[in-house]
């Protein structure tokens, strides 16, 4: 509930995944202006993160203008 509310209150979050949230969940985020790639948590095993076989893609494109 806690995060549930940060992630409304301080992000404008309606919509989310709540994951497994273990060691081998680790963030990474490309910043938009220098496309430039940095973990963005640290896992509770390996603050240098872990490589696993697996992710999650999220897009966000701003909405397209309605023709009328």
């Amino acid at each position: 509930g806690e995060v549930a509310d940060i992630l409304m209150k301080d992000y404008g979050v309606w919509a989310a995944l709540n994951l497994d949230g273990g060691g081998s969940t680790t963030m990474a985020m490309e910043d938009p202006a220098t496309h430039a790639a940095a973990i963005v948590n640290t896992s509770s095993d390996n603050p240098a993160g872990r490589a696993v076989a697996s992710n999650l893609a999220v897009f966000a494109i701003a909405p397209r203008k309605q023709v009328q």
